[in-house]
């Protein structure tokens, strides 16, 4: 009963959410929920007993030429029995931007019991943007503006994240882009993420069924917040099946088969937000080295 109660306390929280910009969606693999902390927190570095390595390929407005594309290449493992590194490579495009970004965290892991424990991380991540002059259709010739922005070079921000587990709850949250975070508002960009807070709940409902509701909320400077909120289904530990709704609008689904312990293979999908648009479908591989 305990269970049941947790579960429908973190579902309902779909509910107190509001709208979120069409934008914030681009910034949100759908692997990170369920599949690969890494992916947004830096304390998760190591996590796991062996040296992991993810891919992902996202693709969003299916169809649409210039249409966001996210690839993705993580890296991470625990090189003593507290501490671990990991390493984040990621190529973004949307229509003329290219973004190309970087991101080495270092994590270290306190244990006060055998079931309780909290994982802290710092990070330096590194990332250029650039405009592509052809696809802005400007015949050849290139427009002081987009030199201006394209000769801004590489910049440079910390963050820092903190997960706190117990033998079935889990709590964490990331701050992102310190840095920008403490600038004039005048000055920063928009869409841009500040904190993360997720939350999750595991529980078995047969000997081979575990059950995982999880939210999630992301904090955007300009623009409205996203949260999302759903439960993942285990089956034996060989697959795994998940679906989220977000306050967006846009419903996002993943299925994945595990194979043994060498790693495992996930697709997902998202669905059009509130305005008809934002589909988006993901392919993510996990790989566990010996």
């Amino acid at each position: 009963m305990k269970n049941f109660y947790i579960c429908i306390v973190m579902l309902s929280c779909l509910f107190t959410g509001y709208s979120a910009s069409a934008q914030t969606y681009t910034n949100n693999p759908i692997s990170q929920y369920y599949r690969h902390g890494y992916l947004w927190n830096g304390a998760y570095a190591g996590a796991s007993k062996k040296p992991v390595l993810y891919g992902l390929a996202n693709r969003s407005w299916i169809g649409f030429d210039g249409a966001p594309t996210l690839i993705t290449f993580a890296g991470d493992f625990g090189f003593s029995t507290r501490s671990g590194a990991g390493l984040v490579v990621s190529s973004n495009k949307a229509g003329a931007l290219q973004r190309v970004s970087a991101r080495f965290n270092y994590s270290y892991r306190i244990d006060f019991n055998e079931t309780q424990k909290l994982r802290l991380g710092v990070g330096l991540n590194t990332y250029r943007e650039r405009l592509n002059n052809e696809v802005l259709g400007n015949d050849g010739a290139i427009d002081p503006a987009v030199r201006a922005f394209n000769e801004k070079g590489v910049y440079l921000d910390g963050e820092f994240g903190a997960v706190y587990e117990s033998k079935q709850f889990t709590f964490a949250g990331s701050l992102l882009n310190i840095r920008r975070a403490v600038q004039k508002e005048s000055i920063r960009p928009s869409d841009l993420p500040i904190f993360q807070l997720m939350s999750s709940y595991s529980f078995a409902v047969e000997e081979d069924i575990n059950l995982k509701p999880l939210a999630s909320f992301k904090h955007f400077i300009n623009q409205k917040d996203l949260f999302a909120g759903g439960l993942q289904l285990e089956y034996e530990k060989t697959f795994h099946a998940s679906l989220l709704y977000q306050n967006t609008g846009s419903l996002q689904g993943m299925l994945g088969v595990t194979v043994k312990d060498m790693g495992e293979v996930n697709v997902g999908y998202g669905s059009n937000n509130k305005d008809g648009y934002g589909q988006q479908w993901e392919v993510g591989v996990l790989f566990k080295l010996k």
